[in-house]
């Protein structure tokens, strides 16, 4: 309910305020609410809540005898980074379906594109194709621009997910499993603006809105970096599943 309904109450308070100049603008607005800052916590919970009560409990060690402990995590790898996906993947769908479906319906009464000195169809589609990251895609239609954004806007939760449920195994403490992936979240976004520049950030990845246009790889690079790390988390973890205390 969170990861749906933040997204499109804060877009729709904050769109009465604004005059924009397309439609892209109004899907930005309403993808860039405060949510972004939390999203690793809320898909480590939306994916892991199941496991987080399961180790409480000690209910590996309890399967044991019915099913071998390598079938439980990996069970427990695909719920943590399919449910968050489906999830935030959804609520990007549905964003865009208000932003370049809905509101044109109703004749799209937020958008002026004068207000950016654009004053044809072209002129509009030109400006939106050099916005911000992945709106290049937009040439191909925006049908693709939103299945890919709500497509690695989900990869991106299911990493998120993915990284709290192997942080609660590996580290035998559940709420700083939890949390990790929060923390790495912050840690990395400020040490990237110092060092590098914001666009090297997990944010920006994550939501790449507010910056000037990177070429798709820059953005897409820190998150499957983070990515890369996760998946060798999880298979050191299936490989080494007999000496992981949390799961005894």
């Amino acid at each position: 309910m969170i990861a749906v309904g933040v997204p499109v109450v804060w877009g729709t308070v904050q769109i009465q305020q604004y005059a924009l100049s397309s439609q892209l603008n109004v899907f930005v607005l309403y993808l860039s609410s405060p949510l972004v800052l939390v999203i690793p916590f809320l898909a480590g919970w939306a994916g892991c809540a199941r496991l987080y009560n399961e180790l409480g409990h000690r209910h590996a060690a309890n399967l044991r005898p019915r099913q071998s402990t390598v079938a439980f995590l990996r069970a427990r790898l695909l719920t943590s980074f399919l449910t968050p996906g489906l999830i935030f993947g959804g609520s990007v769908a549905l964003v865009y379906a208000i932003a370049f479906l809905a509101w044109p319906l109703l004749g799209d009464p937020f958008i002026d594109p004068s207000i950016n000195f654009l004053s044809s169809p072209k002129e509009v589609a030109d400006y939106e194709q050099s916005l911000t990251a992945f709106s290049q895609l937009m040439a191909l239609g925006t049908p693709v621009f939103g299945a890919v954004s709500a497509l690695w806007f989900g990869f991106a939760a299911g990493v998120y997910g993915a990284f709290a449920a192997v942080a609660m195994i590996l580290l035998q403490n559940r709420v700083l499993g939890l949390l990790l992936p929060l923390g790495a979240y912050m840690v990395e976004i400020i040490a990237a603006a110092i060092l590098v520049g914001p666009f090297a950030g997990l944010l920006y990845s994550l939501a790449p809105f507010g910056l000037q246009q990177s070429p798709i790889v820059i953005t897409v690079l820190p998150t499957a970096l983070l990515a890369i790390g996760v998946a060798v988390a999880w298979g050191w973890a299936i490989r080494h599943e007999h000496d992981l205390p949390s799961l005894r």
